[in-house]
């Protein structure tokens, strides 16, 4: 199961993509394309990374051949990824650039989300507010008064 976090990690960056990406092809609808695809293989990243990474710390007893399964897929995502910037060569500027932009939006959209949280106090795990510590100790002192 996919934490909450990662999904809404997924849901921003997928809205942030096509947003931009629209409005680049008004521009150019090539670098526009590169930009939604490096994007995609990005969020394609973050869940092979999830997957991976849920398998390998599960507790109890685990299977290797998931394990096997995830880093498979990752050798296969990287490969693809290589395999595109080499089909797609020589590559314009505008193109290249926007293969840079759209693997970095997830990095992006997931620095602005725990810093919007770290704003608010929330716990980025669960999604409740925290109670802050000072807090905490004066409800403690009073109660005990």
């Amino acid at each position: 199961m996919i934490p909450s976090f990662v999904k809404l990690i997924a849901l921003a960056t997928t809205v942030a993509s096509v947003a931009v990406a629209s409005c680049w092809a008004l521009c150019d609808g090539r670098a526009a394309l590169a930009f939604l695809l490096a994007a995609c293989w990005s969020l394609a990243n973050l869940f092979v990374w999830t997957g991976l990474t849920l398998a390998a710390i599960r507790s109890g007893k685990r299977n290797p051949f998931v394990v096997l399964g995830w880093i498979g897929g990752k050798f296969a995502l990287l490969g693809g990824g290589f395999a595109a910037l080499v089909a797609a060569s020589p590559m314009r500027i505008a193109v290249g650039l926007a293969v840079l932009a759209g693997v970095s939006v997830l990095f992006a959209v997931a620095l602005l989300i725990a810093l919007f949280f770290l704003t608010l106090n929330i716990d980025l795990m669960d999604g409740k507010k925290k109670i802050a510590t000072l807090e905490l100790t004066k409800t403690r002192q009073s109660k005990s008064d």
